[in-house]
């Protein structure tokens, strides 16, 4: 019976590590974070008494704990002060050749940079709704805000990424 759960968890880290480690990254951009987060969240659905029918409702759960634990880390860097600095930031920076491998041409380093800039909860929000397909209510419930607050939110982040855009093209 170990041999099957060994099975089960590296075909589940197969099937679904590169996808939450995409959205661990796109919301921390750090590779370490992303790898730790991706590595917890498999390890709370391999260890925990979760079951799920499908690969859909092991993704969803898989990627609202991922989500769960990026927004942990930002509430620390939040509280954290950079003796280096004086500033709270975090840059992405281009990802190396991995196994996580993302797809890259001439706009994701200006989308990662202009992104990289912006508030944690602008950049969290526009991944939820952008890239991860969340809806307002879905991430109302995640963040806990009303989703009218998300949807506002979401309007600001929007404009504030297209005004960062535009100021790095000119």
């Amino acid at each position: 019976m170990p041999y099957l759960k060994e099975k089960e968890a590296r075909e589940l880290y197969r099937k679904f590590g590169p996808p939450i480690f995409r959205t661990a990254f796109r919301i921390l951009c750090t590779e370490k974070d992303a790898e730790d987060v991706m590595q917890n969240s498999l390890i709370k659905f391999i260890t925990g008494k979760v079951r799920t029918e499908n690969d859909r409702m092991t993704y969803g759960w898989l990627r609202k704990t991922c989500i769960r634990e990026c927004m942990d880390i930002l509430r620390k860097r939040n509280r954290m002060t950079f003796i280096d600095d004086g500033e709270n930031t975090v840059t992405c920076r281009k990802m190396e050749s991995g196994p996580f491998d993302m797809e890259r041409n001439d706009m994701i380093p200006l989308l990662l940079k202009a992104l990289s800039s912006m508030k944690d909860e602008y950049r969290l929000i526009l991944n939820l709704h952008l890239i991860e397909e969340m809806g307002y209510k879905e991430i109302s419930e995640i963040l806990n805000i009303s989703e009218s607050g998300v949807r506002s939110k979401y309007m600001r982040a929007r404009q504030k990424l297209a005004e960062l855009i535009k100021s790095e093209i000119s």
